[in-house]
């Protein structure tokens, strides 16, 4: 299968998103705030403070695979995660994990797949995380084929969403081959990590494996 986008996020120190060189794909366009590369790790983090913030690349096909290995935090609120056939932040389908409250067991963590037209959020489907998660990274796992998408969280944490398998409201997201990352680091959420950001073709079925397979959590974690 084509791999259409990839990214470890290889840098000698910390690079704007925007500035930095995928491994494969046209380079990222950062929107509301400015994603960094921290060389320190080679991961991509988000600003902080920033409500629905978001980067996005062309892979050139709407149909495809994607996986990304994300932190999710051990304490405090969160929502991370991986921007679907995006027009724009207000616009697209958002695959997020997140805790409303309290992070670390104050509150339920969840993966949710968000339908985002014109800026209000509709949940299409939600599942809760199992697993050591806390502190530690898991690999979001998407597929899109069609008006089908599946969600996945594996590694140390673990989830699955029903298909959902009907077309986005707004008809420019159908047909959209934008795909990146998205975080809410707005009061009180907090900033976490990305990497291994891949995207393959062959019409959205199968994701072959991260590409630093055997690399520990502790490498990525942002210190």
């Amino acid at each position: 299968m084509a791999i259409l986008l990839s990214d470890s996020f290889t840098e000698a120190g910390n690079v704007n998103l925007s500035a930095h060189t995928m491994n494969v794909g046209p380079g990222w366009t950062s929107f509301s705030g400015t994603w960094t590369v921290v060389g320190a790790t080679d991961v991509a983090q988000p600003p902080s403070g920033v409500v629905n913030s978001g980067a996005s690349a062309d892979a050139g096909a709407g149909n495809v695979g994607i996986t990304c290995d994300i932190v999710i935090p051990a304490t405090g609120s969160y929502a991370l995660g991986l921007g679907v056939r995006i027009v724009d932040i207000d616009n697209n389908w958002t695959v997020v994990m997140e805790a409303d409250a309290g992070g670390g067991g104050g509150d339920t963590h969840r993966i949710d797949l968000i339908e985002r037209n014109g800026g209000s959020n509709t949940i299409r489907r939600t599942a809760t995380i199992t697993g050591a998660f806390l502190g530690n990274v898991v690999t979001l796992t998407v597929v899109t084929n069609g008006n089908d998408i599946d969600c996945s969280i594996s590694g140390n944490g673990s989830a699955t969403l029903t298909t959902w398998s009907t077309a986005h409201a707004n008809a420019s997201v159908n047909t959209s081959t934008l795909f990146g990352l998205y975080a809410y680091t707005g009061a009180p959420y907090v900033q976490s990590t990305f990497d291994n950001f891949l995207v393959t073709g062959a019409g959205g079925g199968g994701v072959v494996g991260n590409l630093n397979v055997g690399r520990s959590p502790a490498a990525i974690l942002q210190t």
